[in-house]
């Protein structure tokens, strides 16, 4: 989780690598049609983040389709870097909640789901890795 936001990927750049070169104006462009922006990506990634922590919480929680796709309503620079900052503070603390974890509880099963918490931890990352690969796509095409 760690390396997928700060650190070396296989897949390229870190998540924050990829952020930290777009500007607001960048973020809410829609270079392809029909396509969510970056910003909105990035508000995803965030929900997904929440929704990790409550599952692994002991909460058999899904986010509304407002939740999932946030509408971008302040386009600006402090907006843009605000996303940023909320979404590392959830990351950070997921990944805490993980390290936090007994080995004994990888095996669990999610709330309200069927796969486990390794799964879990798995899939978050995988999700949060492949729309920072849409959201560098993104930046190229603006």
């Amino acid at each position: 989780m760690r390396a997928a936001f700060d650190g070396d990927t296989w897949s390229g750049r870190s998540i924050r690598a990829i952020v930290e070169d777009l500007t607001a104006a960048r973020a809410a462009a829609r270079p392809v049609a029909g396509a969510h922006s970056a910003w909105e990506l990035l508000l995803h990634i965030k929900t997904w983040l929440i929704a990790g922590r409550r599952r692994l919480d002991g909460e058999a929680y899904s986010p509304s389709n407002e939740q999932n796709f946030p509408t971008v309503t302040d386009q600006s620079e402090a907006a843009w870097r605000q996303a940023w900052t909320d979404t590392e503070r959830e990351y950070r603390g997921l990944a805490d909640a993980i390290e936090g974890l007994p080995d004994a509880r990888l095996d669990d099963i999610v709330p309200g789901r069927t796969y486990s918490v390794y799964h879990l931890g798995h899939g978050l990352i995988q999700h949060s890795l492949y729309h920072a690969g849409q959201i560098a796509l993104l930046a190229k095409a603006g």
